[in-house]
């Protein structure tokens, strides 16, 4: 006697069904996954497909770089999700059941199954017999036949969408070279932006920062966020225009004799410390000195006061309120009011510090200048670099002035002043002083100025009279007198502005000096001279605006000798 049929559960209903069925149930439920799927996509595939071809559009349309990958990540989206969606649906026993009862056309026979049980008298055996005769002899393709062919005009104009578009991916897109150009251009932006950023760490590193230092740093992390953001060095060079435009306001024409005044207070009365000073720098020591007045001898506050009025017309231009204050002390000392003296000491001491962090504040500002010209420069020099070809240019043009300056000993100073540049069109200078004579003198600056606009060109050599041009050859044996090298001191320079008066000293200063000088030939001295300007290029000593104009100067001297 053969045994009965084995008794499942059906997931959604309390009846059995037998194992026949169940199996045949199971193998519907798969088919349905399948044409749910081949239904779904035939239904959004032309949506998918024209979206791509869209994007792929716009890729040639405009240099962006994200529609291409963007095309390929709606395709993959949407073919995982629907994939996702048809696996993850949990498909019931009574609608695999019904979708195959209305395929095969048998009345409900196998739903009906689900819903009696076998042993229900007097139908149940006879209807699950019927259901698992249906079971057998039927196959799921049959329940479930799959939509091919009814979207197969869908299909068509699928693929020739999906071979438009990946035709017009595979072909070489004109908007590639400027992506790669665009690629470029941002790899050198970031590259130069380290300067910007390794001066905005060595601004944080500082112990103490100004209001103005912090406003200087947020400029800089400003123009870094812009830098990111550019598309191109033109952008880029747009943006560090502006920023170095507003940090050079920042800088006042006074600023390199406030800090010439303020270090060289510092210098001076390190060297030489006021009676009563403990040590320090200069405010301390004004302040310690004044608090030690009542203890000087007559004679010692006579020679401090002559002291204080000769630092007074040290610091006359580069700090007016130490230099009043200093004043004020010395002739309280000579009237012999201590206390007044000492007042005046405590605000020369003030005047001291506030000059000293004007002069750090402006100082880091004009580093900050230095380094965004340098960046700005460095890129201008690359774009230049990248698109120039062969060319020659001559030119011709005549000037002359001079820059005086004279002095005894290498001192702290400032000279205002401009002198005309040999052989250029307009000449530009600076006044500067040198030192000669004995040991420890003081040195000053001084300088005239005069400018000849001339035509736009280069000038050759100058000949001994101030005169250029471009057809000038030099002697070959030429000499020139070269001054001694100094050393211990520190000069101290500024541009001097067109007012055609004479220049102004704004700073003196004790320090060593050296005597006599030679000639030597200009062949030997002028690549000495080259490599030096060389070096402060790379340095921030010259202004960035200014580089070029010595370059020139030097590429001039060195192709007419």
């Amino acid at each position: 006697m053969a045994s009965p049929p084995r008794q499942l559960t059906s997931p959604k209903r309390s009846s059995t069904v037998s194992a026949s069925v169940d199996g045949f149930l199971s193998t519907v439920a798969r088919r349905l996954r399948v044409a749910w799927t081949i239904a779904t996509a035939t239904l959004i595939a032309p949506l998918v497909a024209l979206t791509a071809l869209a994007l792929v559009l716009i890729g040639w349309l405009k240099p962006w770089g994200w529609p291409e990958p963007a095309a390929i990540g709606l395709v993959v989206v949407s073919l995982l999700a629907i994939v996702a969606v048809a696996f993850g649906v949990k498909i019931p026993s009574a609608l695999s059941a019904r979708a195959a009862d209305r395929g095969l056309e048998t009345d409900d026979v196998l739903t009906t199954a689900l819903q009696v049980p076998p042993d229900q008298r007097p139908f149940g055996p006879e209807i699950h017999s019927r259901a698992e005769a249906v079971a057998g002899g039927a196959r799921s393709a049959d329940a479930v036949p799959l939509p091919v062919t009814a979207g197969g005009k869908r299909w068509a104009g699928v693929a020739l969408v999906a071979a438009l578009t990946i035709g017009l991916g595979l072909w070489p897109n004109p908007q590639d070279d400027v992506r790669a150009q665009r690629a470029s251009d941002q790899q050198r932006i970031a590259e130069e932006a380290e300067q910007i950023e390794e001066l905005i760490e060595e601004l944080q590193a500082e112990p103490a920062t100004s209001p103005a230092e912090e406003e200087l740093i947020s400029e800089l992390e400003q123009l870094l966020q812009d830098l990111e953001e550019a598309d191109s060095i033109e952008e880029a060079l747009a943006d560090l225009a502006e920023a170095e435009a507003e940090i050079d306001a920042g800088i006042t024409p006074e600023f390199l004799s406030q800090k010439a005044a303020a270090s060289g207070l510092d210098r001076q009365l390190e060297s030489e410390p006021l009676p009563g000073a403990a040590g320090g720098d200069a405010a301390d020591q004004l302040e310690q000195t004044g608090d030690e007045l009542e203890n000087l001898t007559p004679e010692d506050q006579e020679a401090l006061a002559d002291r204080l009025d000769q630092l007074a017309d040290d610091q006359a231009v580069g700090n007016p309120e130490a230099a009043a204050a200093l004043r004020q002390a010395a002739e309280a000392l000579r009237n012999g009011d201590a206390a007044t003296a000492q007042a005046a000491l405590g605000e020369a001491a003030g005047a001291q510090r506030e000059g000293r962090a004007a002069a750090a504040a402006q100082g880091d500002a004009a580093r900050a200048s230095n380094v965004v010209g340098n960046v700005s420069e460095n890129l201008a020099n690359g774009q230049q670099g990248e698109g120039q070809g062969q060319g020659q240019g001559e030119g011709q043009g005549e000037g002359q002035g001079q820059g005086e300056g004279q002095g005894q000993g290498q001192g702290q100073g400032q000279g205002q002043g401009e002198g005309e540049g040999e052989g250029q069109g307009e000449g530009q200078g600076e006044g500067q002083g040198q030192g000669e004579g004995g040991a420890g003198g003081q040195g000053q600056v001084g300088g005239n100025q005069s400018q000849n606009p001339g035509e736009g060109g280069r000038g050759g050599v100058a000949t001994p009279n101030g005169q250029g041009n471009s057809n000038v050859e030099a002697d070959p044996n030429a000499q020139i007198f070269e001054w001694p090298d100094f050393t211990e001191g520190e000069e101290q320079n500024t541009t001097g502005q067109n007012t055609g008066g004479e220049s102004t000293v704004v700073g003196q200063g004790n320090g060593p000096t050296g005597a006599g000088g030679s000639r030597v030939p200009l062949s030997e001295a002028l690549p000495r001279y080259q490599d030096q300007a060389n070096e402060a290029l790379d340095g921030s000593e010259i202004p960035a605006s200014q580089r070029q104009t010595v370059r020139d100067y030097f590429d001039g001297l060195a192709g007419n000798n």
